[in-house]
């Protein structure tokens, strides 16, 4: 097993985000990495840990708000990590170039706000609509809206396209890159 520890955080309301989160565990375990995950709001230490993926639902075209508080808490240790983000959006449910650029601009939103994170990779993916885990509030702002923008109760998530990238990221980890990483994010900050 690779010896280092990769830190799986994750912010979720309906558990959409946080389904994706234990897969991309799974998939780190099967490849032979040593993963923890938690919610984002338990997590306490990165000093133990090599990299972080750090999951979070959008919410009214935005990260949710502790993850925004956990990354600001915590920058100066996760800009001398490899990072890698992913969110989980009901957006990307109709795959076109509108949306495909909607959907950026959320990545384009978190670069903003932390411009000294270079993540390694940013996954982007279709979340879920289901009625029945939304509080009443949500469920009855969801049914007036969602039919207006096309977007019906269901799972969007295509799970191949969540391993292709979890694979993808621990490709770039694995292949003796967290260290040259590490040396490359240095470099940057001293430029």
């Amino acid at each position: 097993m690779n010896t280092n520890k990769i830190l799986i955080a994750y912010a979720s309301r309906s558990g959409t985000t946080e389904e994706i989160a234990c897969f991309i565990e799974k998939i780190f375990i099967e490849l032979n990495f040593n993963v923890e995950i938690k919610p984002i709001k338990s997590v306490t230490d990165l000093k133990v840990y090599n990299a972080v993926i750090i999951g979070s639902a959008i919410q009214y075209d935005t990260w949710l708000p502790e993850v925004r508080q956990f990354i600001k808490n915590n920058l100066n240790t996760l800009t001398k990590l490899p990072v890698s983000f992913y969110f989980s959006c009901l957006t990307l449910s109709q795959q076109s170039q509108k949306t495909r650029l909607k959907a950026l601009t959320y990545s384009n939103k978190l670069n903003s706000l932390f411009p000294q994170l270079k993540p390694v990779s940013v996954g982007q993916f279709a979340g879920v609509l289901n009625y029945s885990k939304l509080s009443f509030l949500y469920r009855f702002i969801f049914k007036a809206v969602m039919p207006i923008l096309g977007v019906k109760e269901g799972d969007y998530r295509n799970w191949g396209a969540i391993k292709e990238w979890a694979e993808d990221v621990h490709s770039k980890l694995n292949n003796g890159s967290i260290d040259q990483i590490h040396v490359k994010k240095e470099e940057h900050k001293n430029v």
